[in-house]
This record gives structure tokens, sequence and C-alpha cells, in this order.
């Protein structure tokens, strides 16, 4: 497997598994899950394939999969995934912790 991915998917598990640390309900909410990924990828959609295709960054043929949306590699649509979900889940566990104290 590629290295790039292999990160990528790491990370990934870690996010599912702070999620079940931390208890949060980011993943039971459905309409909560769409709303914080839709807003979101869509623009990031935007700025990731416009900055590949001016050259601000690119990635490594051999540390890809290959499989891409335009310009931008799978794995960094799973990272978008993964930085999303990080963000929420640790905003959600605060905020419950914040009312607790």
């Amino acid at each position: 497997m590629k290295e790039y991915t292999i990160i990528v998917l790491a990370v990934f598990l870690f996010v599912l598994l702070l999620n079940k640390v931390l208890k949060t309900k980011v993943f039971s909410d459905r309409r909560a899950c769409l709303r914080y990924y839709g807003i979101a990828v869509f623009l990031l959609l935007i700025w990731d394939n416009y900055a590949i295709w001016a050259g601000h960054w690119a990635f490594k043929e051999e540390m890809i999969l290959g499989i891409r949306i335009l310009y931008m590699p799978i794995e960094q649509f799973v990272f978008l995934f993964d930085i999303i979900f990080f963000v929420a889940i640790l905003w959600e566990y605060f905020e419950r912790k914040s009312k607790i104290n």
C-alpha cells in the first residue's frame, strides 16, 4: 500500500477511536454529519483542486493510489474527512465538558 494512503487510513482509524473514547455523538446524527462534511468538502474540493491545478502543491504518484477527484487524490479527500470530523469530535467533547463544569 502507498505511504500517504497508510497515513490517511491510520488517521481515519484514530478519529473513529477518538469518537468512541470521548463518547461523542458526531457520527450518530446523520444530519450533523452531512452538515459538517457537506459544507467543508464543497469548499475544500474547490480550494484543493485549484491549489493542485495551480501548482501550489503536488502529490508524488508513488505515494498515492492514483485515484483522483478532478486533480485531488482520493487520499486527500479522506484526509479532509479525517480533519473535519476530528475537529467536530473535539468541539463536541469540549463543549459537553464545559457544560459540566
